[in-house]
């Protein structure tokens, strides 16, 4: 690796972490070093019932999630930053939002999607600076797979209702390419964002 590329690890080990992570609803382990990027992008973190994080995050700085009684959602500063980022990193990071813990800017690199709002470039810098192994030719056609369905995705993503971000539509490609049989079938993974999005 060079100074500018960062290791993102095995593309199978990877993919196969971030499947089950997703699945059992639990956090990934992302190399992120310094960086906070993701805590300073102007994001809205969803945070479930039950979760410890509601207990630790002032009450003043939580409201309801649109149409997810059950959700409530800690917004950002004036300079899109969370309010739980201090000078020493996150305040409240040993229980901090399953959103958070699941967020993984490698999924940019995986899929082929990155960030395109302004407020979120310095993700996308920091996405692009991955680079996956491959423990076989498996791997690498997987990743292959995986960037030909993210692409296909990007060229279709008008006809996704309700509106999809980026990070949702890498989500998408994930779940999708893994849950999709016939290919690239746009009513099935419509129904895939139907599901995840309600």
């Amino acid at each position: 690796m060079t100074a500018e590329h960062r290791d993102a690890g095995e593309f199978g080990t990877w993919l196969a972490q971030l499947h089950s992570a997703l699945r059992e609803r639990r956090g990934m382990d992302v190399p992120c070093g310094d960086c906070n990027a993701c805590c300073r992008s102007s994001f809205f973190i969803h945070i479930g019932e039950g979760e410890a994080a509601r207990a630790a995050i002032p009450a003043e700085l939580l409201f309801a999630a649109p149409h997810q009684p059950q959700q409530l959602i800690i917004g950002f500063d004036e300079h899109g930053r969370c309010p739980m980022l201090k000078p020493s990193g996150c305040d409240i990071y040993a229980v901090r939002p399953l959103t958070c813990q699941q967020y993984d800017c490698r999924i940019f690199p995986a899929t082929g999607i990155f960030p395109s709002a302004a407020t979120e470039q310095a993700i996308a810098t920091r996405a692009r600076h991955w680079r996956f192994s491959y423990a076989n030719p498996e791997a690498h056609a997987a990743h292959a797979a995986l960037l030909a369905t993210g692409g296909w995705l990007m060229e279709h993503r008008e006809a996704l209702q309700p509106a999809i971000s980026d990070v949702q539509l890498a989500l998408l490609t994930v779940r999708g390419h893994r849950a999709v049989t016939i290919g690239h079938d746009l009513e099935s993974y419509q129904r895939l964002w139907a599901q995840g999005s309600d």
